[in-house]
């Protein structure tokens, strides 16, 4: 019994005879390849001719990559913009003026990154927003005193002392004599420090009593969460 593919069989074997490959054939004549290659199997191909295979395969492949890459990213960037739209809507449903919101925020970020060995508040970043975030709260729920605030700078061994001083300062709105102590670190002498790097800003403020209201405040609020996710 004759194979429903057999009258292109001429013709593949011509197209395999100047040099195409098995998946141009297969596009073309729409032959399967399983089929073309027990046809084609016989047929040499000279060095010229098969040189000039590999390198459209070579350059198939990386085309290939290249769509990949550029699918995965657009993918990537479908899910991020899906994960902000998700945080948008929540935050839409949330009343940030409220202030047991604002004291609840920043009770939870202080029980993760707050200071708590010491009978006073504390906290180091990297991250200007978190530390902005941070010194607003304070000021606006506690009303504390700018002045009283020691701020310090711990910093990679090649970098300039008084222009991250000045960055901290504008980024936070704070008078530049209130960063008192920078401290570098050794370890890091001789490596190269990212240009984006602005060092670790620390704030020190002498008050119990916030500290204390924060850390209790965080600790009942993770403790209540959890006790309502286990239906308890």
């Amino acid at each position: 019994m004759q194979s429903k593919w057999c009258e292109f069989k001429g013709r593949a074997v011509r197209l395999r005879k100047k040099g195409w490959s098995l998946r141009n054939i297969e596009k073309h004549l729409g032959v399967p390849k399983s089929t073309l290659s027990g046809w084609l199997k016989p047929i040499k191909i000279d060095a010229k001719k098969r040189k000039r295979l590999l390198e459209n395969w070579r350059q198939a492949l990386t085309k290939a990559q290249k769509k990949s890459v550029l699918w995965h990213h657009e993918q990537k960037a479908n899910r991020v913009e899906e994960a902000k739209q998700y945080a948008l809507k929540t935050m839409s449903e949330l009343a940030l003026e409220n202030r047991a919101i604002q004291e609840m925020a920043l009770a939870v970020l202080y029980i993760g990154e707050g200071r708590k060995s010491q009978e006073m508040v504390g906290m180091g970043s990297s991250d200007p927003l978190i530390l902005k975030f941070f010194l607003l709260t304070l000021k606006k729920l506690y009303n504390i005193e700018v002045a009283r605030l020691r701020c310090s700078l711990f910093l990679r061994a090649d970098q300039d002392e008084e222009k991250i001083k000045r960055f901290w300062s504008k980024e936070l709105d704070l008078p530049l004599h209130l960063f008192k102590g920078a401290y570098k670190d050794k370890r890091t002498v001789g490596s190269t420090t990212y240009e984006h790097y602005r060092g670790v800003c620390s704030f020190e403020y002498g008050d119990a009593s916030i500290q204390r209201r924060l850390l209790f405040l965080g600790k009942f609020i993770l403790e209540k969460v959890t006790s309502t996710l286990l239906g308890v």
